[in-house]
């Protein structure tokens, strides 16, 4: 998988440079939230880093495509962005201290592996993300990318799954039928 994101990205350049057309929810949610740290799990070529860097939040993009990270790095240099990026996959243990973020953003990145991995993650986004912190989250309920392999849900699966790890404060569907969640850190 590594290899084929990593041939994407340098085929394609800086593919995706639109953020999620939520990023305006997104964004006012965790305002209400209080979010100042936020760690985006899978952040490609950093769309969804330098759209909440420029909101002052202070961001962290974690992918396992160099390529991609090369790009993001390059991006947010050129936009005099502060953003820090690193390398590694998201399905293995998060490379951060327990409670360190306030906000946690997964968006189109956490169906790409197996069940186990995506649960995994899970956890491991509930051990980082402080309490009362929040994760906004999207899941395909519809094959999204012919290109790739990935798991598919439905509505009451994805809810299912996220609720065992975090409070569901809001969810819908976007335009491309992914289930997009905001959760809440539980206890």
């Amino acid at each position: 998988m590594k290899k084929t994101w990593n041939q994407f990205y340098k085929q394609r350049g800086r593919f995706y440079l639109q953020p999620h057309p939520s990023i305006d929810k997104i964004i006012n949610k965790f305002m209400d939230y209080r979010v100042k740290r936020v760690l985006d799990l899978g952040c490609g070529s950093g769309r969804h880093c330098i759209r909440l860097a420029k909101s002052d939040f202070k961001m962290i993009g974690m992918d396992f495509s160099k390529e991609s990270l090369k790009l993001a790095k390059r991006w947010a240099k050129k936009e005099k962005l502060k953003i820090k990026f690193i390398t590694g996959d998201i399905h293995k243990k998060i490379p951060f201290n327990r409670k360190l973020f306030d906000g946690i953003l997964a968006i189109d990145s956490l169906h790409y592996d197996t069940i186990e991995a995506l649960e995994f993650t899970l956890n491991e986004s509930k051990r980082v993300l402080k309490n009362k912190g929040i994760i906004f989250i999207t899941l395909p309920t519809q094959i999204c990318n012919p290109l790739m392999t990935h798991l598919i849900f439905s509505k009451e699966e994805i809810v299912n799954l996220v609720s065992k790890h975090f409070k569901i404060i809001d969810k819908f569907l976007d335009k491309r039928n992914f289930l997009c969640v905001f959760g809440l850190h539980k206890n």
